[in-house]
């Protein structure tokens, strides 16, 4: 199962080319060049208060669906993110929420 991965094939090409510890270096090197690659584009909501991206849209839904009945999940009014993601994700927030 895990074999049949592309990125344990990778893995396992990586290593049989370079040797495991070269390999780990390399695949630890690839990481952080794609977070800090990640981390010079802005994110969603930059600059709009009090909207400052995906964590606080989550939390937000976390909140719906916390303190809100089923039925007014999807209609509830709010002047920003309100619950669009699918119904699945909004009992996931709820799990959390409870947490």
């Amino acid at each position: 199962a895990l074999g049949t991965l592309p990125a344990a094939s990778l893995c396992a090409s990586l290593e049989k080319a370079l040797g495991s510890r070269t390999a780990a270096a390399t695949m630890v090197i690839f990481a952080l060049y794609l977070r800090f690659a990640t981390s010079l584009t802005p994110y969603s909501g930059e600059g709009l208060a009090p909207r400052f991206g995906d964590y606080e849209a989550q939390r937000h839904w976390m909140e719906i669906t916390t303190h809100l009945p089923l039925s007014k999940w999807y209609t509830y009014d709010t002047e920003y993110w309100g619950l669009d993601y699918p119904p699945l994700t909004a009992w996931h927030m709820k799990l959390w929420g409870h947490l």
